[in-house]
């Protein structure tokens, strides 16, 4: 089993930047790896691909911007079940910030993700976010900007049998109440020609 922990490891963070680990079921544990605020920190969950690696997120490290939350706007990786780490994009707001949640591989072998924040929302600060496409070499295409009136920090993605993508966002929308601050969020879906689930 591979897992992620959010802190601990490399000391360039503090508290640690996090690790991406293996665990036996015998429950022998090895870290497979240690974030060092360069090459991402703070990491979120795991998906195992097609091709037999494991693909991730990192919330923070990467590429320093000062309009990130924690000052840099985090990764996307590759992993080897053995432990080599590949740095497939680093974000720099235009494109999103900050992404939290695992990335699907859906029925084009390529991944989609969202980002909590960036884009070119500027309604709050840190920015509405986007929902991004990655292929395993890397090349990131940003599929949507959020602006609010859409949806707003949009976190897990799910690819439904007909194809089409859907997911949640955390704030935005029409419908203004004050216990929600400001906005209650929305249910997205996006149609990006991918063809149907087998």
């Amino acid at each position: 089993m591979y897992g992620t922990t959010a802190a601990g490891g490399s000391t360039a963070c503090s508290g640690g930047c996090g690790t991406v680990f293996r665990i036996a079921t015998t429950g022998t544990l090895t870290t497979l790896h240690s974030f060092d605020l360069t090459d991402g920190a703070d990491p979120g969950g795991l998906v195992g691909a097609s091709d037999g690696n494991l693909y991730g997120v990192t919330y923070s490290g990467g590429a320093k911007n000062s309009l990130c939350n924690s000052g840099a706007c985090g990764t996307v990786f590759k992993m080897t079940t053995a432990g080599t780490l590949t740095t497939l994009h680093k974000f720099e707001y235009t494109d999103g910030a900050n992404p939290g949640a695992a990335l699907i591989q859906a029925s084009d072998g390529n991944f989609y993700g969202t980002t909590g924040g960036g884009g070119s929302c500027t309604i709050w600060a840190g920015g509405c976010g986007t929902v991004f496409k990655i292929t395993p070499t890397g090349t990131l295409t940003m599929l949507h900007d959020f602006d609010k009136t859409d949806g707003a920090l949009p976190t897990g993605l799910v690819q439904h049998t007909n194809g089409t993508i859907y997911g949640p966002t955390v704030r935005g929308g029409a419908n203004a109440y004050h216990a929600c601050g400001g906005y209650c969020g929305t249910l997205f879906s996006l149609s990006v020609g991918l063809g149907p689930v087998r």
